[in-house]
């Protein structure tokens, strides 16, 4: 979870984490200690500590050390998520950089796509090799999403001249906050509703990306 000071992975998920990064912030923990394993979903998570001002203000050379860290535990799994914060503060800014594949959450609201540009437009500068791409969320119907995509697409075209593709349209859909309200993943809770099956297509694209072409 690196939306620190803020996280809430764990809550959504339903566990109680007894190490997160807070413990690699004092020194308590290495980075790969304070690993959770979720068993029923069958994959490892790093939880946050929500509210705690060490994390909400991360010290630079921590911040430098859990990149180098990250680098190391990404070769023990098939895939490392990073779940970053809103906003170009100084930690999503430094997680971004070792990233290969940016996934870029917007919805239809102006200051989700004025947000969204300005974090595009900084990360092209700082890393030009980035690779980024748009998932819409909460959108009313298929098509009302992909005219979401197509605005923050033109803007980017012509400001920055790059064209972040679509990786997909998450439907708005009751059945997510149901989930979020049982503390669980919507793939388990319902899946075969529509958000879930949109998250499906999203996470199929991206593995077909990546068999297609190895990063």
């Amino acid at each position: 979870d690196g939306d620190l000071g803020m996280a809430n992975i764990d809550v959504q998920l339903g566990f109680m984490p007894d190490r997160h990064l807070g413990h690699f912030v004092s020194g308590r923990l290495s980075l790969q200690d304070t690993i959770s394993h979720i068993q029923e979903m069958r994959f490892d998570v790093i939880a946050g500590c929500s509210g705690s001002a060490s994390l909400a203000h991360f010290p630079a050379y921590k911040l430098t050390l859990m990149q180098e860290e990250i680098k190391k535990l990404s070769y023990q799994y098939d895939h490392v998520l990073i779940d970053l914060g809103a906003g170009i503060g100084r930690t999503s800014q430094a997680l971004t950089r070792i990233a290969k594949r940016c996934l870029v959450v917007i919805t239809d609201e102006p200051t989700s796509l004025t947000d969204a540009y300005a974090f595009i437009k900084l990360n092209t500068q700082e890393n030009p090799h980035l690779l980024f791409e748009i998932v819409v969320n909460l959108a009313e119907n298929k098509s009302r999403g992909l005219r979401t995509y197509e605005t923050i697409a033109n803007v980017c075209r012509k400001f920055l001249n790059h064209t972040p593709a679509l990786a997909g349209v998450i439907h708005r859909d009751k059945c997510v906050r149901e989930a979020i309200r049982y503390q669980t993943s919507i793939l388990h809770r319902h899946p075969h509703s529509q958000a879930a099956m949109d998250v499906q297509s999203i996470a199929a694209l991206l593995l077909f990306q990546r068999k297609k072409k190895p990063e």
